[in-house]
């Protein structure tokens, strides 16, 4: 009997800053996947939006703390260290490379899947590792367009999952923090010892 090969998955983002949304449906689906790590990459010089608001050992920090959720979480600073604009083909050639042995798993929310036309080199990236696309309020795979859909049409490893979407975005966080005073609630969904990183170091004031 052939076994299989142990699973990892990779989210990258700006994680600025890091919330449930971002972790939440990654845990829910990791025993669908069988998951034994998922590293979050945060992403160095983003290309298709704005640069992040925190510094690079700032949202670092932040996910240290929220990757105690889980053991299976794993912060991942490869895409910083390279100091360039992180692309998502040169981010899953290395880590195809580095683990030759494990079957590897790009997860994306659904707002970048629709315009995943707008990437470098997007019809390889299934050559790299299966794609999930997560679920995101406002947004479906038929807003993608036709060159996608064509695309997709013809691939067997890209997957569309249904989870648990959660309504709220690091924008709509960080003016909630911004505005935030002594007293009020802890603004949804992020982790408690995140918002105190956040405080302690007065981020997105």
């Amino acid at each position: 009997m052939t076994l299989s090969k142990p699973a990892l998955a990779f989210l990258g983002g700006t994680f600025d800053p890091v919330h449930q949304g971002h972790i939440n449906p990654l845990l829910e689906l990791a025993d669908t996947f069988h998951w034994q790590q998922i590293h979050l990459l945060p992403s160095c010089l983003p290309p298709h939006r704005e640069q992040p608001k925190a510094s690079d050992e700032q949202r670092l920090a932040m996910l240290q703390l929220a990757a105690k959720q889980d053991h299976r979480l794993i912060v991942n600073d490869w895409e910083i260290s390279q100091g360039k604009p992180s692309r998502t083909k040169r981010t899953l050639d290395y880590f195809r490379t580095a683990y030759p042995n494990h079957k590897l798993y790009f997860v994306m929310g659904m707002d970048s899947w629709v315009t995943l036309h707008q990437w470098l080199n997007w019809q390889h990236l299934n050559q790299f590792a299966d794609l999930v696309v997560l679920p995101r309020p406002g947004y479906n795979a038929t807003q993608a367009a036709a060159s996608v859909q064509h695309w997709l049409a013809e691939q067997t490893n890209i997957h569309f999952p249904a989870v648990t979407e959660t309504n709220i975005s690091a924008t709509e966080l960080r003016q909630l923090i911004k505005h935030w005073q002594p007293g009020d609630p802890l603004p949804p969904l992020l982790f408690a010892e995140t918002f105190s990183y956040i405080l302690s170091h007065n981020l997105y004031r």
